[in-house]
């Protein structure tokens, strides 16, 4: 494989944290990639190493057309501003057959058709304050944030392994970087009231493979939202290892607890806000690849 020339490292916390036998009702069924044609071809990036071949798509964002059957398709009633429908990060091993991949499609098909709960209150409280159309059109039919629980797209269910573990210190080590980007999914501006995005990012060295998808919602005033996927394996071990977090808060309460430093600055700024956001849902499993020997604890 050719090593590429890039010394970015994307930060990355893992909590010390409890391994939990979860379930994978938040991953839909592969193969997904995206069918609806786009008016110009997306970038490629791809690496193979240790029998395994990774690779980004990067494209332009759907037109009017494109979007309104994208959203006849997942039966979503409106999709986000900027829908990146080509874009796609994918793993696939050649021995086991297995494969693995994040994209919008099956994010944004998760998302939620009803709002209940914390939904519900933010909602009310944003529509308090503004006379926006949209806001009033989309506030009851779905999640008007775009919350989606998405954790990836794979062949099969995960097999749950709860000795399986992300190795933080193999990940510290400064090993050279084989392939590294950044793959936006989604972005929506919640008419100016704030912001949903849906990111991936992943890096791939000679000794392993990692990546993050994260949905960050913020609705300004009312409520911060992160959702946190990582995905990791260590090249020769028999599973790929999935842990997904979720965190969120009310604006209100974060600022009761920090007081005059959290600010409109702090609270755009996810890295900083995430320790003082609350662990609304974990869950960890792990695939295992058929045919590579015995699972690695």
């Amino acid at each position: 494989a050719e090593y590429m020339g890039v010394t970015q490292l994307f930060q990355f916390s893992i909590e010390s944290l409890v391994m939990a036998a979860s379930s994978t009702a938040a991953a839909v069924s592969m193969p997904s990639l995206v069918a609806t044609a786009m008016a110009q071809p997306p970038r490629f990036e791809r690496v193979s190493v240790q029998g395994w071949t990774v690779t980004t798509a990067k494209g332009g964002m759907l037109n009017s057309k494109q979007a309104e059957e994208m959203s006849e398709a997942i039966g979503l009633p409106d999709l986000p501003e900027m829908v990146f429908g080509q874009n796609v990060i994918r793993f696939e091993h050649t021995e086991s057959g297995f494969m693995f991949e994040f994209n919008a499609r099956d994010a944004l098909a998760l998302v939620s058709k009803e709002v209940g709960d914390i939904k519900v209150a933010a909602s009310e409280k944003w529509m308090e304050t503004c006379n926006i159309a949209k806001a009033k059109d989309v506030v009851e039919p779905f999640d008007w944030t775009f919350s989606t629980p998405y954790r990836g797209t794979c062949a099969r269910e995960a097999s749950v392994t709860e000795t399986a573990a992300i190795d933080t210190e193999l990940l510290r080590r400064q090993d050279p970087i084989l392939l590294f980007e950044e793959v936006v999914f989604f972005e929506d501006e919640l008419a100016d009231h704030g912001a949903s995005t849906l990111v991936g990012k992943v890096r791939v060295m000679p000794t392993c493979f990692f990546a993050l998808l994260r949905l960050t919602v913020r609705v300004d005033g009312v409520l911060n939202r992160v959702y946190d996927t990582r995905v990791f394996h260590r090249f020769g071990d028999a599973v790929v290892v999935r842990e997904f977090q979720g965190r969120e808060a009310m604006v209100a309460d974060v600022q009761a607890r920090l007081g005059p430093t959290a600010t409109a600055i702090f609270f755009a700024d996810t890295e900083r806000l995430i320790p003082h956001l609350t662990r609304v849902v974990y869950a960890a499993d792990a695939f295992a690849l058929e045919g590579v020997g015995a699972p690695v604890s």
